[in-house]
């Protein structure tokens, strides 16, 4: 008797943990991740090889663009500030975008639908994978928190 409480005790301790410890509300949506930060532009070109990876022969960040600054609002505008070393004549450009599952709309560089590779509290990664004659090429954006 007292080994069947003892294990009937331990199952429900366990069932109990389980339940608990992983609630829904725990995983915060896209949408949450995304915004009420200021993003970092840190990689941008084409992964030739397709392992998520920029290369330096494959980053065409410019110089100009690398201290660039992204905030997505939650009303699904954002802003694109230029830092410092300016690429052109305009130093802010407003955007649009808009998540759902697990892609991302963004039209600052045209209306373009992206797979999100990796979102958490730190680093934002989405591409899109594109044929053209033949060849499939991914066009691989990078983001981090600044």
């Amino acid at each position: 008797m007292k080994i069947t409480f003892t294990k009937s005790l331990a199952f429900l301790l366990l069932s109990a943990a389980v339940f608990t410890a992983c609630s829904k509300s725990d995983v915060k949506p896209n949408t949450e991740k995304i915004t009420g930060k200021t993003w970092k532009y840190t990689g941008y070109g084409y992964d030739t090889d397709q392992d998520f990876l920029l290369s330096s022969t494959e980053n065409q960040l410019k110089d100009c663009e690398k201290d660039d600054t992204f905030t997505f609002y939650s009303d699904s505008t954002g802003i694109e500030v230029e830092g410092p070393i300016k690429c052109g004549t305009f130093s802010t450009f407003n955007f649009y975008w808009t998540t759902k599952d697990g892609n991302l709309t963004w039209n600052l560089y045209g209306n373009r639908t992206y797979v999100i590779k990796t979102l958490n509290e730190t680093d934002f990664v989405f591409y899109k994978d594109e044929v053209i004659s033949g060849v499939t090429r991914r066009e691989l954006h990078k983001f981090t928190v600044k």
